[in-house]
């Protein structure tokens, strides 16, 4: 009998991996390879080397099953915001409006809006390099009039697969272009930007099919003739799913360190400071989501490429060293990241350290990073506890950072309540193969995909008390100085 697979494709900010499932959610084949070199100086992505390396991905991990199989459809994950332009013929556009042109429609736009009324709209703050204000500059040169198509990336990926464009809802969301509201398109800014509704196409939800993948596509990537592709989603939301996360908050712990809490509304009450705060639709119908973003592995991947680089150690390497070492009461050392908001950094550096001292060890140095983004991380929680009215009994953990058991002793410890880890191999790469899965009536629905996640069963990690009362007094330390750093810097 051949295996039964299911192949899920995330693209993140840092990696692109590519993983074959079988129905019990049980990772048969991965490979991965780095997303940066399809991203260009100013952000945007190179819709043909994203291609190439999703095709890449797709070989290799084709080409690893030792028996034959039956491959029931694919479906991609993707980051928010992002997107791709194409023209008529499906060609990608890359349109280069000026900074101040971007900046003066922008604030044309919000002269008579609030922050709050913008975010209570679109669930996310106002920003000037949302595409929105990036198509009105682009219109007003004359730029953007071959724009036929705005994509997610995901979106993109999907018509490069079938010759099909199609529109998946959580990352047309995130856009900053729906009105919540309205469960619709935000005329207001449509029609200031200039943008035709065609543009941005009919959303439909996830687990939807598309079409068969190009036979072209096929032969270069070694895919089944036949195999269907199906609407996908957000990447954290579909990790939400593999790890069977309904109403605990999650803790997504990857390049960017999230706080998500989930809701059966839309959340429509502004939550202060806005700087990284979004409220987004869930692919699971009448879902919703609300959260904190800050820089997270992103700002430890630069320590290991200082600490790490004689050995070139991948993170697994590192993760093990610091595992195996002693855990250590906790370090008075603490990574105080440059400023941008409350949770974000404005660059890619530290403003300073303190109480680093000479001599610490590479593993002390990195559980001291993590402790110091854990301190963050808290902080998000406390401020969508305040917003929402409640409080966290425990806190589901995936992402990179949940491989570490370490990590994820030192968020337990730090926040005081359980920390739950799904047993699951890449959550946002199984979330797509599970909305594959739905397509393909391997599921009967979200339920049942999600229960199947589950049986892989999960870790748990609790407080020690001790510690916590520990790191509570630290705590107060790291908010006095990333308070200092913040009140420096300022809101953007």
């Amino acid at each position: 009998m051949p295996l039964e697979l299911l192949m899920g494709v995330d693209i993140g900010t840092t990696n692109t991996r590519c993983v074959l499932y079988s129905p019990n959610a049980e990772p048969v084949a991965v490979s991965m390879c780095g997303s940066q070199e399809a991203l260009a100086e100013d952000g945007s992505v190179d819709g043909d080397l994203l291609f190439a390396a999703v095709l890449r991905v797709c070989r290799e991990v084709l080409e690893k099953p030792e028996k034959p199989f039956h491959l029931h459809g694919i479906a991609v994950a993707c980051v928010g915001t992002r997107h791709i332009l194409v023209d008529k013929d499906n060609r990608q556009i890359r349109l280069h409006p000026r900074r101040d042109a971007v900046m003066d429609t922008f604030n044309k736009f919000m002269e008579n809006r609030d922050s709050a009324d913008y975010f209570n709209t679109t669930g996310y703050p106002p920003i000037p390099d949302f595409p929105g204000f990036l198509l009105s500059a682009a219109a007003r040169n004359g730029e953007s009039k071959s724009v036929d198509a705005m994509l997610s990336v995901a979106d993109y990926v999907n018509l490069r697969l079938t010759g099909i464009r199609s529109r998946e809802y959580s990352t047309a969301c995130s856009m900053a272009l729906w009105n919540h509201k309205a469960d619709d398109w935000w005329d207001d800014i449509l029609r200031f930007a200039e943008i035709d509704r065609r543009v941005l196409g009919s959303p439909t939800d996830s687990a939807k099919p598309i079409g068969p993948v190009l036979s072209s596509i096929c032969a270069a990537a070694g895919i089944p003739e036949g195999t269907m592709v199906y609407t996908g989603g957000h990447d954290f939301l579909c990790a939400s799913v593999a790890g069977n996360c309904r109403n605990d908050f999650l803790n997504m712990c990857g390049t960017y360190d999230l706080i998500v809490s989930f809701q059966d509304k839309p959340f429509q009450k502004s939550p202060g400071d806005l700087t990284h705060c979004y409220a987004d639709r869930h692919m699971i119908p009448g879902r919703f989501s609300l959260q904190y973003e800050s820089a997270g592995a992103g700002q430890t991947e630069l320590l290991r490429k200082h600490f790490f680089r004689a050995s070139n150690a991948e993170w697994d390497v590192c993760f093990a060293k610091m595992n195996a070492s002693a855990y250590i009461a906790p370090g008075k050392t603490l990574f105080i990241p440059n400023a941008k908001g409350e949770f974000f950094r404005s660059d890619k550096t530290f403003v300073k350290t303190v109480g680093l001292r000479g001599g610490a060890s590479r593993p002390v140095l990195l559980s001291a990073m993590i402790e110091s983004l854990s301190y963050k991380a808290r902080r998000m929680l406390e401020r969508q506890q305040k917003a929402l009215g409640t409080n966290a009994a425990r806190l589901m953990m995936l992402g990179g950072g949940s491989r570490s058991s370490r990590w994820a002793q030192i968020r337990a410890n730090i926040f005081g309540i359980p920390v739950i880890v799904p047993r699951v191999l890449e959550a946002t790469a199984l979330g797509a193969a599970l909305m594959a899965g739905i397509g393909a009536s391997v599921y009967t629905g979200f339920e049942d995909a999600m229960r199947q996640a589950a049986l892989r069963g999960t870790t748990v990690y609790e407080p020690d008390l001790k510690m916590t009362e520990q790191y509570a007094e630290i705590y107060k330390t790291y908010l006095k100085e990333y308070g200092m750093e913040y009140a420096e810097y300022g809101r953007p």
